[in-house]
């Protein structure tokens, strides 16, 4: 169990042992968040001397998310940090502010059938998480939140193709530039 200071206090996070928690020997930094309304899942964009080490990682209070254990999941269980994709090309900058908003898609990487659970499918949302974010440096960029957590642990480092491959989890579009427009003036698309 960690502790994590707030201006409210200690708040106890239970990081899950079989998954791979945030060390203490590097030096690491939240530089935005977004809480999924609809999961109480908040997604924190972390930044990292080691810039293999920027990434998204969740902290699951309602235990929505399934656990890894080697090759396979785990049931889930709250209150836990969970980390869902690192990668060189999140590029974060240090001193910067990460903005992002989540939008839900009609597909389900819950339900693909290379997706082994432990728990019965409809225990899992039955929707997508796509995040839109941007640092206002980068491209904006969205990514499959559950798509990512699901097949992404599965990819190493170690070759061009998995390199490649991870790529295409952080993908840059021309709809993120609108969704990036929105999200500096927060409007809708009713509005605009």
């Amino acid at each position: 169990m960690r502790s994590h200071q707030t201006h409210q206090g200690t708040q106890k996070i239970a990081v899950d042992p079989v998954e791979n928690e945030i060390p203490d020997t590097e030096d690491y930094k939240a530089v935005g968040s977004v809480t999924d309304e609809n999961t109480g899942i908040v997604y924190f964009f972390v930044w990292s001397e080691n810039i293999n080490k920027h990434g998204i990682w969740a902290y699951d209070s309602r235990g929505v998310l399934p656990g890894i254990a080697g090759a396979g999941f785990t049931d889930p269980f709250p209150g836990n940090v969970k980390k869902i994709i690192q990668a060189p090309e999140f590029n974060f900058p240090a001193d910067g502010f990460v903005k992002g908003d989540i939008v839900y898609t009609n597909t389900n990487a819950f339900s693909d059938p290379d997706v082994s659970l432990s728990s019965p499918v409809e225990t899992y949302p039955q929707k997508d998480a796509l995040l839109y974010f941007t640092d206002n440096k980068n491209e904006p960029r969205k990514i499959n939140i559950y798509r990512a957590y699901l097949k992404g642990f599965e990819v190493s480092d170690d070759t061009v193709l998995s390199r490649q491959i991870k790529r295409d989890f952080i993908s840059a579009c021309l709809g993120c530039l609108w969704m990036s427009y929105l999200l500096s003036s927060r409007r809708t698309p009713q509005e605009t």
